[in-house]
């Protein structure tokens, strides 16, 4: 057959209309499934290959049109409370959402009545294909649904199943970037704070960059690392008062108010670095602090993009080979920089 192969030359051969084809070749489920594997087997038959030129003029296209409504996209949460600081996730996905026609709604599975056999029942039932599984502060969610019907993209590491597609903060980076800074400002005496659950939330990571940074200083300086499930003020400062760090990475917001309740100054006597600050923290929240600011609302838009092409692609089910797309933050210091080691009587240690 000379020239280019069409999805007309599909069509004409399949003895169906074009129109067919090309939601067959996307893998739409409208489609059945033999009529997909009929269309997928002409076209290898036939050798045909998508003019990228055209995809590129259809998409040019669409994006000067009016952008119409598709559909909703579900925002689907376990049973644990999905704490605040991700709300900024749902809002940068609502927001680029909307540029791609489609609609982002909270989906509980806590109402009453519903389990998560019945809310894939639902979700199928009102045509929603394309879902967000929002993280979750329970360090081991398991999500169960007939995955096969669906799209999905899931944020961080705490959703153990499905293994699907993930979007998610660059931890090991963020704190990667926070010990090079301290060690940049002079610090050398850098302790750091964790706990089990949150540990198996970030995969690790943080734990994992922070060691690894450690072998760069020197090893009469190094602090012990204070990992403990339920940390508390008592045992955070006997922590601290035993080994005097001169600055703290950690990812829990009470240990500069624990320091300022027991007179220590933040940050001229010890400086404190938080690698995961939410990107609404401002003001007090901050004061004398650095650290990474999550990219929570790009984390959000990032996902809806790679959502928006697996439901363009009819992309559905648990892929072979799952992606994961870590979105660096920034780094910020609302610290009194040029004054820390100098005020601090414990930089002498």
């Amino acid at each position: 057959m000379p020239g280019r192969i069409t999805i007309c030359d599909i069509a004409k051969k399949a003895g169906i209309h074009f129109s067919t084809v090309s939601l067959a070749l996307k893998n739409d489920s409208r489609i059945n499934s033999k009529t997909k594997e009929l269309v997928m087997k002409i076209a290898k038959e036939l050798g045909y290959m998508p003019d990228p030129m055209l995809s590129a003029l259809s998409a040019y296209r669409r994006l000067n049109k009016p952008v119409q409504y598709h559909g909703t996209i579900a925002w689907v949460v376990d049973n644990a409370p999905s704490p605040s600081c991700f709300d900024s996730y749902f809002s940068g996905a609502s927001e680029r959402a909307l540029q791609y026609g489609y609609r982002v709604e909270r989906f509980w599975l806590n109402e009453p009545g519903m389990n998560q056999e019945k809310a894939g029942k639902v979700l199928v039932s009102r045509g929603i294909r394309g879902l967000l599984l929002s993280p979750s502060e329970n360090s081991q969610t398991h999500f169960n649904m007939d995955w096969d019907s669906f799209s999905v993209v899931k944020f961080g590491y705490s959703i153990i199943e499905p293994p699907v597609h993930l979007v998610t903060s660059a931890h090991y980076s963020a704190v990667a970037t926070t010990m090079k800074k301290l060690a940049a400002k002079g610090f050398a005496r850098i302790g750091y704070v964790s706990a089990p659950n949150f540990e198996q939330r970030v995969d690790s990571n943080f734990m994992a960059a922070f060691l690894t940074a450690r072998f760069s200083l020197p090893e009469s300086k190094a602090v012990p690392v204070l990992f403990c499930e339920t940390l508390s003020k008592p045992i955070f400062m006997d922590w601290f008062k035993k080994y005097h760090p001169q600055a703290i990475v950690t990812w829990n917001n009470a240990v500069p108010g624990w320091l300022r309740e027991e007179g220590r100054r933040v940050p001229d006597d010890v400086c404190v670095a938080i690698p995961n600050l939410p990107d609404v923290a401002t003001g007090e929240n901050t004061k004398g602090l650095c650290g990474i600011l999550d990219a929570s609302r790009a984390i959000g838009s990032t996902a809806v993009d790679l959502l928006s092409t697996m439901l363009l692609h009819g992309e559905r089910g648990i892929p072979a080979n799952p992606l994961k797309m870590l979105i660096e933050g920034t780094w910020v210091d609302f610290s009194s920089e040029p004054q820390l080691l100098k005020k601090s009587p414990l930089a002498r240690l």
